[in-house]
């Protein structure tokens, strides 16, 4: 397949713009939430294989829908089904987790990830969106979704705010976790921090994990 002409060359690969700013935003919050370390593998944004149906690329697309917003990520196992939810939640619907063999001839284990709102996806590419709007899995026979439901009707672009809410509300939440302990015990000697849930950590490390946060920005 020729790449339509507003492609760009992401990672040695055809993507179209709008992939070009959503997967970096998504891997750092992956990254974040501790999901994943580096960078996604990707096998193929623009593509044509076979079995994808053209939900990746086609060619004889009208105007800016040649192909783009979908992609396959090599993910697999507990992993891919976290990042399920985090690219679900980050304006990208059409987002599952494929088996093995899940094309019934031997498919690779990946994550199968369609963003909400991009002008260049196919018309192939809209249909698994309104599967999964409409409780399907976006295969043939139209199973039903696996989950995880309900399905945020954000667009990847409000995805990408929305991962950045997050970060600012777990940063304004060490922030008062530190004041309040701060306010109880008056030293850092042996105080510890409860940062949610059954986890626990020294003061000193919270101190240690916000400033790194902030001063990666």
């Amino acid at each position: 397949m020729t790449s339509p002409a507003y492609a760009q060359t992401f990672r040695g690969l055809p993507a179209c713009p709008c992939q070009v700013t959503w997967i970096p935003a998504l891997e750092h919050e992956l990254r974040r939430q501790e999901i994943i370390q580096g960078t996604l593998g990707i096998a193929q944004m623009i593509g044509l294989y076979e079995a994808s149906g053209n939900t990746h690329g086609d060619p004889n697309g009208a105007g800016l829908r040649k192909g783009g917003g979908f992609a396959d990520f090599w993910l697999t196992g507990r992993t891919a089904d976290r990042a399920v939810v985090v690219m679900r939640q980050m304006g990208a619907p059409a987002t599952w987790r494929r088996p093995p063999n899940w094309d019934h001839d031997g498919g690779s284990e990946h994550v199968h990830s369609g963003m909400r709102g991009c002008p260049h996806a196919t018309v192939q590419g809209l249909a698994q969106i309104w599967a999964v709007e409409h409780n399907g899995d976006g295969l043939v026979g139209n199973a039903p979704d696996p989950g995880p439901r309900p399905v945020p009707d954000r667009t990847w672009r409000e995805g990408i705010e929305w991962a950045k809410e997050q970060e600012t509300m777990d940063e304004e939440r060490t922030r008062e976790i530190v004041r309040e302990e701060l306010a109880k015990a008056g030293s850092l000697d042996n105080v510890k921090v409860d940062v949610g849930g059954e986890n626990r950590i020294r003061l000193s490390e919270a101190f240690k994990r916000l400033f790194e946060r902030t001063s990666a920005q």
